[in-house]
């Protein structure tokens, strides 16, 4: 087993963290966008012919679906940001 990572690697990953954290965001922020694009032309639809009402939910399945892989990604990094945090803390010691 090796011993603990000098601080500098730690934290050059920490920022790749970060920066891939902030990426994810942007990816959210893009599906939560195309989410409630859906849900606008799902209402349109609902008064249109039936394959426009299939395309719509279909097209809010698939936001919603980019929404929550979005999600779980975030809380990912997150919890990696947080095991670099403590991993900084312990070298700190």
């Amino acid at each position: 087993m090796s011993g603990p990572r000098d601080r500098e690697s730690v934290l050059a990953e920490r920022l790749d963290v970060v920066l891939a954290i902030g990426a994810a965001n942007a990816a959210r922020q893009r599906a939560q966008a195309a989410w409630g694009g859906a849900q606008i032309e799902a209402m349109g639809a609902a008064e249109g012919k039936a394959h426009e009402r299939r395309a719509a939910e279909a097209a809010e399945t698939a936001a919603q679906s980019a929404l929550d892989h979005a999600d779980a990604e975030i809380e990912a990094l997150e919890r990696r940001l947080a095991a670099l945090d403590a991993e900084l803390v312990d070298a700190d010691r």
